[in-house]
């Protein structure tokens, strides 16, 4: 009998303030720990997360988590047909329950398998394919979710003759709750406009590339024409699985309003880049566990769409003006937009603040929607003065950066910390913004997390595989200013230097097509 996990009290607190700093690997395995998932299903995900193969022992023996109870073994209807082969009640009850469960559960996947229910001709033969129906659910989604869908079945299939039994609340009984609450915010702003929806042809648990479940996206006329890309796949979509209660999924899904090109209408096409560049960041945030949320920003590494000459070379996440926050029956549900910003705005969002900048910015980009040639915003003098006031005023509030490329090695009492070229350059600006105001700086990559902070006197760290602390005195932060984006190794304190290593721009098959450094 496989085991089933949860998160105890401990485990929901370490998902809240990260207080045990966990490896990045063993913190995405915590969060896949909902109860649902037998310890069968989340050991396979130990290789694609590079987690250990003792991480459920881990962290167990932490007491992050504790075994609830085993699945127990799903066996198919039996003898519910029987004397009643030939019933067209009962084969359509039948018919009708494995449909559905094929178009929610299964997708295109479920092709064959659909293919398999028309051919059955009466009970009997939909019974007998019910095993196969069951096993390929339990793969899809979670063994809990088939097993629930078959006793439903079992109970409604029993009870037919009972009128009240057979009709669904279709609120209640819903296996979509997430997806309707996400199709509910949109409603009322786009009102009569069916969307354009870009479903995934191989869901991510069956091992295809795309993590989201479907991106949707609307065309919109005011402020200025331009279209509104929503994701469904980071928050939980159907039936609860997660063990927190409070938070639907990771908490949020993203959002990005893009400026229409010239001769584009509301029945034209929309540009299929900013999908790639969705669900890159959801491959970032399902393999390590880091989420988003309101005033994070990162730099793209080069243009936001790629092959083109946009100076929107940085994207910004703020709470998308037009869809409001909302509790949902599996949580509550934030809609984050990401915004594109150039160099010169990015320095200011690092010097001040994201939300301050893309308030000041709002009355030349409106509902901040990213328009690929668009030049700095910047260049006004009246909305530079303002940025500038207001980085004097509040300092910076950038405390996280994420990067591609963090590594770290010591040799002879010196510890070498490896940074990408395409991000070195923005670790080493920030840096005075956030220690010379007694705040941290925090970088975090897929594996690991390091962290910066003001020191009184002299400098010094804690060192380990995956996370490290460095205090870093007035001294070291003079020494950044020879550091530069270009392969080579610079001295940052008398224990401490920096590799700057090249960062490469690949495409969405994985090639490389350009190089920093």
């Amino acid at each position: 009998m496989a085991l089933l996990h949860a998160k105890t009290a401990a485990g929901r607190q370490e998902i809240e303030d990260r207080g045990r700093r966990l490896p990045a690997a063993l913190r995405s395995i915590l969060l896949m720990v909902d109860g649902h998932r037998d310890d069968t299903e989340l050991r396979g995900l130990f290789e694609g997360l590079r987690a250990p193969p003792d991480a459920l022992e881990q962290l167990a023996a932490q007491g992050l988590i504790e075994v609830i109870g085993g699945s127990a073994e799903m066996t198919p209807l039996r003898g519910i047909s029987t004397g009643r082969e030939q019933d067209p009640a009962l084969y359509q009850q039948l018919y009708d329950a494995m449909s559905e469960a094929v178009r929610r559960h299964l997708g295109l996947k479920g092709y064959f398998m659909q293919l398999k229910i028309e051919r059955c001709t009466d009970a009997l033969a939909l019974e007998r394919l019910c095993p196969e129906l069951l096993a390929a659910v339990g793969k899809a989604r979670s063994p809990a979710l088939a097993q629930r869908w078959w006793q439903e079945t079992q109970s409604a299939v029993l009870n037919a003759g009972d009128e009240e039994s057979r009709v669904q609340d279709d609120h209640d009984d819903t296996d979509t709750p997430g997806w309707d609450a996400i199709n509910a915010a949109l409603a009322p702003l786009y009102a009569g406009q069916e969307p354009r929806h870009f479903g995934t042809a191989l869901p991510y648990t069956l091992g295809g590339q795309d993590p989201l479940d479907g991106i949707s996206v609307y065309w919109a006329d005011a402020p200025v024409p331009h279209w509104h890309y929503i994701t469904y796949g980071f928050s939980e979509l159907y039936a609860k699985e997660s063990s927190d209660a409070d938070v639907s999924g990771y908490g949020f899904e993203l959002t990005f309003r893009l400026a229409a090109e010239a001769g584009e209408h509301a029945g034209s096409t929309p540009p299929v880049w900013p999908m790639n560049l969705l669900q890159n960041l959801a491959r970032y945030v399902f393999s390590s566990g880091n989420v988003f949320e309101d005033g994070h920003h990162l730099n793209a590494n080069g243009p936001i769409a790629l092959e083109t000459d946009t100076r929107l070379c940085h994207l910004a996440f703020v709470a998308d003006p037009q869809l409001p926050a909302r509790d949902t029956t599996n949580g509550h549900l934030q809609f984050l937009q990401l915004v594109g910003l150039t160099d010169e705005e990015m320095e200011a969002v690092k010097r001040w603040s994201t939300r301050g900048v893309l308030q000041a910015l709002q009355p030349a980009m409106p509902l901040w929607i990213s328009d690929l040639h668009r030049g700095n915003l910047l260049e006004d003098p009246a909305l530079a003065a303002q940025v500038q006031a207001g980085s004097e005023r509040e300092g910076s509030s950038t405390g996280m950066l994420f990067i591609e490329t963090l590594d770290w090695r010591q040799e002879a009492g010196v510890t070498t910390l490896v940074l990408g070229a395409g991000q070195v350059a923005s670790v080493c600006e920030l840096l005075p913004l956030r220690l010379r105001h007694g705040k941290s700086l925090e970088l975090v990559s897929r594996e690991r997390q390091w962290e910066f902070v003001p020191a009184g006197r002299g400098e010094g760290g804690d060192v380990s595989a995956d996370s490290a602390r460095w205090a870093l005195d007035e001294a070291g932060l003079q020494a950044l200013a020879g550091v530069r984006a270009e392969r080579g190794i610079y001295p940052a304190a008398v224990a401490l230097r920096i590799e700057v290593v090249p960062t490469y721009l690949r495409d969405a098959k994985g090639e490389v097509i350009r190089q920093i450094g």
